[in-house]
């Protein structure tokens, strides 16, 4: 309603759903408009249930209107799906906010042709370099082996890599003249 006296705050989230992973912050985005015919100022809160609550000041002349930004972050554990609250003083808006665990860790090892040696004679060593990347979002350690004719000849750990994370490690093999 139109207060032609006073100020009125009106909120409007600029989003219909939201999703974010466990960790992440959720950003909701919301236009505050003062519908009213004088200056004021209003607490604007975010009420996101369980995961917390966020408010700042806005102060808005008769007429006037700005997007603000709210904030509150995820743990472990959080994930579910919510109803977040932006309110003033004089109206309120909701959107839906759903949180999702984080992919476990997964990795990736690909031969790096271009920074590996493995055009060698028999006796030389043969240099071979993997990058490991981990496709998950969760951090997480693991063992690379490396076979020869499904023989282990070496392994190297990759320790807490960080979930879409990349690594090099290089391997020595030393060729034996019988390897021809």
């Amino acid at each position: 309603p139109d207060d032609t006296f006073g100020s009125n705050f009106s909120v409007s989230i600029d989003s219909d759903s939201l999703s974010v992973t466990e960790g992440d912050t959720v950003t909701v985005s919301a236009t505050i408009k003062n519908t009213g015919g004088q200056s004021g100022t209003q607490t604007i809160r975010l009420d996101a249930g369980g995961l917390g609550i966020a408010t700042k000041d806005v102060t808005l002349n008769g007429g006037e209107s700005t997007t603000e930004q709210l904030s509150v972050g995820t743990s472990d554990g959080d994930a579910g799906d919510y109803t977040l609250n932006v309110t003033s003083a004089n109206t309120a808006d909701t959107v839906d906010l759903s949180v999702a665990e984080p992919t476990p860790a997964s990795f990736d090892v690909r031969i790096n042709d271009g920074a590996s040696t493995t055009d060698v004679t028999a006796g030389e060593d043969a240099i071979i370099n993997a990058d490991i990347e981990n496709l998950g979002q969760e951090t997480a350690s693991q063992t690379i082996d490396f076979t020869v004719g499904g023989a282990n000849v070496g392994s190297a750990e990759v320790g807490n890599l960080v979930g879409g994370a990349t690594e090099t490690v290089e391997f020595t093999y030393s060729t034996e003249a019988a390897d021809d």
